[in-house]
């Protein structure tokens, strides 16, 4: 029994005629064909949305310059301006309260880089939740 590798495809040649080697070199070269038109299509809708979300952040940025923060009647449309969100700048509430002083303003947390370093992946395998996977086009 010998194996061929065709476009990465391993295939068994007990009994593979040329027509299905024929076939199966087709098929690869139509898959790649799809890849590539579809990696085309992701470039073009990625620069399209790009250049979208540029004119939608100017034309919020200037209801942000000529409205104050409330809500708004835009013909049949509501148009909201909030005010940005406070967070909490870690580096200046350490200072001034100090985790020695006031331990009870703090959590402990787990450091998933850390743990990596000290303990390695193996020591770590089962405890990490995997997110969806996912496609990158450049």
């Amino acid at each position: 029994m010998t194996t061929a590798i065709i476009n990465q495809q391993p295939i068994l040649q007990t009994q593979a005629t040329p027509e299905q080697i024929e076939r199966a070199k087709e098929d690869a070269q139509a898959k790649e064909n799809l890849l590539m038109a579809q990696a085309r299509k992701i470039v073009s809708l990625q620069a399209e949305i790009e250049e979208r979300q540029q004119k939608v952040d100017q034309l919020k940025q200037d209801i942000l310059d000529t409205h104050e923060p409330g809500t708004y009647v835009a013909g049949g449309l509501k148009v909201q301006v909030r005010e940005g969100s406070k967070r909490l700048n870690a580096g200046r509430f350490q200072k001034k309260f100090p985790a020695a002083d006031y331990p009870e303003l703090y959590k402990i947390a787990p450091d998933s880089t850390g743990a990596r370093k000290k303990l390695g992946e193996d020591a770590l395998a089962g405890l990490f939740d995997q997110g969806k996977s996912t496609v990158v086009v450049k």
